[in-house]
């Protein structure tokens, strides 16, 4: 966190408080009654999320303890109230993240158990709220951390349909997006694992989707726009790895595309022409391995230049990578004359 970051973290701690000491006056006086319970609730929320993001973990746990007791009583005091309901179970879930963070990692297990077992029965009586889809994907990918492979699979799975539902729900929603990507990104780690190729490929192709969407939608950031380009080269490499070499092509020509867009587009950051320098490593690689000797010495050789590039602007890295690209074109070259 820099300076600036930390004395708004402050001012916004110091004001958190303050309104919480007020609360706390206010929740004793019955004419206040449910809605300043709440607002209560609510505050110790904020306020223990700032406490978190300070590093002040055990004061964090004891605002978050306190907010989930808040909810917990509204909720057994109004039950048919559906912002309560969604409260407890947010407030829970978020308890759990703030315990995870600590290593608590049995504890945490117990609130994101407690906050599925509020969002499910939510999402039974109200099936078109989106955001209930949504924390209910959040709770569900958060318990499928740290368990076995298949157990974390069969998690992540269910935690991305949900997300999916959301979206289906609210189309225009970016966050909703983004994380059906992180909830992909996390099934094609697993898959890896289980050295699944083709559910690797699909949660690929439906990452791609998202962010697809997310740029068509408008206002996509400069990390959506570079995630679609690493999505697009990591499925042509995974598409080269089983020999469909045109489907693999494919996909790399897109990967450089858009890497080259983000060049011209972001002012030629050393990174997007890194990226552009792996993705016709990667492409030059594919053309070896089907024996087209000339393509692939051509694509290792604009690798080379690209690499060069990102080398002049950012002196301190790329050098081993380079170095790597060289010696390889080098190998290629005596290989060649050698026949």
């Amino acid at each position: 966190m820099n300076l600036a970051a930390a004395a708004v973290s402050v001012e916004n701690l110091t004001l958190l408080n303050s309104a919480l000491t007020d609360l706390n006056d206010l929740s004793v006086q019955e004419s206040v009654g449910a809605q300043g319970q709440a607002m209560l609730a609510r505050a110790s929320w904020q306020y223990g999320e700032e406490l978190e993001r300070l590093g002040r973990h055990a004061e964090a746990e004891r605002q978050l303890s306190e907010c989930v007791g808040h909810f917990q009583q509204l909720v057994a005091d109004y039950p048919k109230m559906a912002s309560y309901r969604f409260g407890f179970a947010s407030a829970a879930h978020a308890f759990g993240c703030v315990l995870g963070s600590s290593g608590k990692a049995s504890e945490a297990k117990a609130q994101f158990i407690r906050a599925s077992e509020l969002l499910t029965q939510l999402e039974s009586d109200f099936p078109k709220v989106a955001e209930i889809q949504h924390y209910l994907a959040g709770c569900l990918n958060n318990m499928g951390n740290g368990l076995s492979i298949g157990d974390s699979v069969e998690q992540y799975e269910e935690a991305l349909k949900h997300e999916l539902i959301a979206v289906g729900i609210n189309p225009e929603h970016r966050q909703y997006r983004r994380w059906v990507v992180n909830q992909c990104d996390n099934l094609v780690t697993k898959y890896e694992e289980l050295q699944d190729r083709k559910k690797m490929e699909q949660h690929l192709i439906l990452s791609i989707d998202a962010l697809q969407h997310l740029i068509q939608i408008g206002n996509a950031t400069y990390e959506d726009k570079h995630n679609l380009g690493h999505r697009w080269l990591a499925l042509g490499r995974q598409l080269s790895e089983v020999d469909r070499f045109d489907d693999a092509a494919f996909a790399f020509c897109v990967a450089k595309d858009q890497f080259t867009e983000m060049v011209d587009q972001f002012n030629r950051k050393p990174h997007d022409i890194c990226m552009r320098a792996e993705t016709l490593k990667s492409w030059s690689e594919l053309r070896e391995k089907q024996g087209n000797m000339d393509q692939a010495r051509l694509y290792l050789e604009q690798a080379i230049e690209n690499e060069a590039e990102a080398l002049r602007l950012e002196p301190s890295q790329h050098r081993n990578t380079l170095t790597t690209f060289q010696s390889r074109l080098e190998q290629m070259n005596q290989q060649s004359d050698a026949q």
